[in-house]
């Protein structure tokens, strides 16, 4: 996997973006964008996403209510970690993202896209002095990449919904062929997956093995193809599948 990229708006680091234009709070890995209105929009970056793994809940302080810098906005729950999401600026919650709150998981899909709150801010003074004890452009790049370092984090999502699928080729016996599932603890999909194909494993009779990105096995098919999403499906040295596949499906690529 080509380690970083420029990409005009944002920089890119094994897998990871990191937008140009936020502030963050690097070891909580929550971001700040100062909007044109004058609010702050607060969210979790990619990293963060990617850490916490499927978000499943999220509880958010009801709009009106003043924050003091620290102090929780929302609470966050996911398959690996719960906790408070703090409030980077200080200010009145002002909007509260209700597709967030309808769907945590969104902000595992797009984690800049969905904010979680947007806080006005008490003045244009608490705002400059909550800004300069964050981090940002080629500052926030360069710690980004040593938190991304210390903890070996390639970023992934986890996907529900079939997103790809390979056209089948018909040149293999099904039990010449070789199957390896990408998966993560984290996310539910990739069990559901892993069940699935160890059923047609049974009934067929091919290679099958199922790694995690984060074990070194698992890791180097993510560097080879530059995997960003589980589960993924590789069927003899080719991405076939990306998402859940549909059980038809794998019969019509492996038979």
């Amino acid at each position: 996997m080509e380690e970083e990229k420029d990409l005009g708006n944002a920089w890119e680091y094994r897998g990871c973006i990191i937008p140009k234009e936020l502030y963050y709070y690097i070891d909580l890995q929550v971001w700040v964008k100062v909007n044109e209105d004058g609010t702050v929009s607060l969210g979790i970056t990619e990293v963060g996403q990617t850490r916490a793994g499927k978000i499943l809940h999220i509880r958010v302080k009801p709009e009106g209510k003043e924050v003091s810098k620290g102090k929780p906005v929302a609470t966050l729950e996911s398959g690996k970690w719960a906790g408070p999401i703090p409030a980077l600026v200080e200010g009145k919650i002002v909007d509260v993202n209700e597709k967030v709150l309808d769907s945590p998981e969104i902000l595992n899909l797009d984690p800049y896209g969905e904010w979680i709150v947007k806080l006005k801010p008490l003045s244009e003074e608490t705002l400059k002095r909550d800004l300069s004890e964050l981090v940002s452009g080629e500052k926030a790049y360069e710690e980004m990449k040593n938190y991304i370092g210390e903890w070996d984090i390639i970023c992934m999502k986890c996907v529900e919904e079939e997103l790809y699928k390979r056209k089948p080729e018909k040149s293999l016996r099904p039990q010449d062929r070789h199957v390896i599932l990408l998966t993560a603890t984290w996310c539910s999909a990739s069990q559901e997956a892993d069940a699935m194909w160890r059923r047609f494993k049974e009934e067929l009779g091919f290679k099958y093995e199922a790694l995690d990105v984060e074990t070194p096995e698992g890791r180097f098919w993510v560097t080879k193809f530059l995997i960003k999403s589980v589960p993924t499906t590789i069927v003899d040295r080719n991405i076939a599948f990306v998402g859940v596949p549909k059980e038809e499906e794998i019969r019509e690529l492996i038979t």
